[in-house]
């Protein structure tokens, strides 16, 4: 506890006044003061600290912040304060840093293996495009040369009808011709 109020008794005197019992009396003004937030060599102390303590403090007036001791005190607080702020920003900058190169790389890989994978999927398309276009080909062909073969027959069995409806033809002329040689021998 620290005495913040303005009085007009000097330092000396002001120090030497206390409450006892709702009563003001002449003694040294004493306040327990603790050292948290003081740096040590094992960092910031904290109420968790081995270095952790209390003790008493006689100089409870605004003086005494004015004074050289406690400017070097603030200032070494202050330094080793934004020391470790820096610190822990820079080593989190750091590790910001390596996340995003680690982000970058494992997207860099992945566009490639997108890529890769379209390329091949691609390639099986024209493939099997390919394939497909090759399959209706044979088929087609297929089916032309059954087509033609049955053109071929068709024209091979109207060609032997036709030869031997001749062939019958001729032969019926031949008996007519014969019955009319037989009916003239006949009539003669």
């Amino acid at each position: 506890m620290l005495a913040t109020f303005n009085n007009n008794l000097s330092s000396e005197d002001s120090a030497k006044l206390r409450y006892s019992n709702d009563d003001i009396i002449h003694s040294p003004l004493r306040t327990i003061v603790d050292n948290e937030g003081y740096h040590s060599n094992a960092g910031i102390i904290t109420s968790t600290s081995s270095n952790f303590n209390y003790h008493i403090d006689y100089a409870a007036n605004k003086d005494f912040f004015k004074t050289a001791h406690w400017t070097q005190i603030a200032n070494y607080t202050k330094s080793k304060v934004i020391f470790e702020i820096g610190k822990k920003i820079f080593s989190k900058s750091i590790v910001n840093r390596i996340s995003k190169n680690n982000h970058k790389q494992k997207k860099e890989e992945y566009d490639q293996r997108k890529k890769d994978w379209d390329e091949r999927e691609y390639t099986r398309k024209v493939e099997e495009k390919k394939k497909e276009s090759k399959n209706r080909a044979r088929t087609k062909s297929l089916i032309n040369a059954t087509e033609n073969k049955a053109k071929k027959r068709k024209a091979e069995h109207l060609k032997e009808i036709k030869k031997q409806a001749a062939i019958k033809q001729k032969r019926e002329n031949q008996r007519k011709m014969q019955i009319q040689k037989a009916q003239a021998k006949k009539k003669k």
